[in-house]
């Protein structure tokens, strides 16, 4: 084959890769938005897609020849997340394992704003329906409006998510970047009411500054505790849960509910009710048919329903302890690719993922922890035409 041709076949198998994940990403968020939740047709379109993007997928992995050795480890992964699957009947890390391996030829760019064309999509369609009328879950709770979508969280997620991939594509702050961030915060504290989301933005230049500096001075322990962020979140979660019944948690046990809108207990509750599990199981955390009782406080929660927002406490009730160690294992080697190529933004955004996901069970998926896609893809960062905010 000719470097023509070879250049063509390339550009081919990734278009293929930016069609696939942009059809998964965009027919997975389309039952965010309030209309098209637990809808038949939606169910049967993104089963469909994924039943045609799995193999194509597949093919992507073959043909991006890796050595007998990682095969291996791919195959010993493969096994546990689909051991995951038999037990917990939910294809999301299977997903996630296919889209992360087939990326190993794909620009990084191109992920990203395949993602970025994906998220914007959904918002304008959420919007534009809610508009018309047609899209309307009603105030929510603490009055918030969801504009369209499902709940005002999941809203503000797809917004900060569309601010971190926009932070990681450029360079250098302009006004721009800074109106969108600005208006971003606002339009969440003031409409969607959830202030947790704001903060990861408000959190942003803090993070990055940090980072910055820690790793052009090659600080040992701060480049320990950025390449262990994620399990050092994952003990900070459990770490609540241990001192929760404790006595000397007491003083500290409403100001810290009421500050995480109850979370530190419908997270003991749940832990207390299916415990740990190794490989996965398949519960049903999500039920509506009573309040939340808090015995240690002595009150109710002000919401009718059981939940888990929290992606830590997902992984470890529903996906097992066993099966997401990988998992942790290439967030660590991602982040040491970053640090190794000062990608300062990339490395921001995996932590602010990670704090995310502390208070938010949606980032078990791909698409909104997306810096995970870094560690496979090809770091064509420096040479996008706009450049990257994190450039050396």
């Amino acid at each position: 084959m000719s470097n023509n041709e070879n250049i063509g076949f390339n550009s081919l198998l990734i278009k293929i890769y930016e069609l696939s994940l942009f059809s998964l990403c965009f027919t997975y968020c389309l039952s965010t938005i309030y209309i098209f939740d637990n809808n038949n047709l939606v169910n049967i379109l993104n089963i469909a897609i994924q039943a045609v993007s799995y193999p194509i997928l597949i093919i992507l992995i073959l043909n991006s020849k890796y050595s007998q050795k990682e095969f291996f480890l791919i195959f010993i992964v493969g096994i546990l997340l689909v051991n995951e699957f038999f037990h917990n009947y939910s294809t999301n890390w299977l997903r996630y394992f296919l889209l992360f391996l087939a990326s190993q030829k794909i620009p990084f760019t191109k992920i990203l704003k395949t993602l970025l064309s994906a998220f914007v999509s959904i918002f304008i369609l959420g919007i534009f329906l809610y508009i018309l009328g047609i899209s309307n879950a009603g105030i929510a709770r603490r009055e918030a409006v969801t504009f369209g979508f499902t709940q005002p969280n999941i809203l503000a997620m797809i917004i900060i998510t569309i601010n971190l991939i926009i932070f990681i594509l450029y360079r250098e702050y302009k006004i721009f970047d800074f109106l969108l961030a600005l208006g971003s915060i606002i339009f969440i504290s003031l409409f969607l009411k959830t202030q947790t989301a704001a903060i990861v933005l408000i959190l942003f230049p803090l993070i990055y500054i940090f980072v910055k500096r820690e790793i052009r001075l090659n600080n040992r322990f701060a480049l320990l505790v950025i390449e262990g962020s994620q399990i050092l979140i994952l003990l900070i979660t459990c770490l609540l849960l241990f001192l929760y019944p404790k006595t000397i948690y007491d003083p500290f046990r409403t100001k810290i509910d009421t500050l995480f809108s109850y979370r530190p207990y419908l997270n003991y509750n749940n832990v207390m009710q299916y415990g740990f599990s190794l490989f996965g199981r398949q519960i049903n955390i999500f039920n509506t048919s009573d309040y939340a009782y808090n015995y240690f406080g002595g009150f109710l929660s002000n919401q009718r329903y059981n939940t888990v927002d929290n992606s830590y406490i997902i992984q470890l009730i529903s996906i097992g302890i066993i099966t997401i160690i990988p998992v942790y294992i290439f967030y660590i080697k991602m982040i040491k690719k970053a640090i190794k190529n000062h990608r300062y933004a990339v490395i921001t955004v995996a932590i602010l993922c990670c704090f995310y996901a502390f208070i938010e069970n949606n980032y078990n998926e791909a698409y909104y922890f997306f810096p995970f896609f870094y560690l496979m893809s090809i770091d064509d960062l420096s040479s996008v035409n706009f450049g990257c905010l994190d450039g050396k």
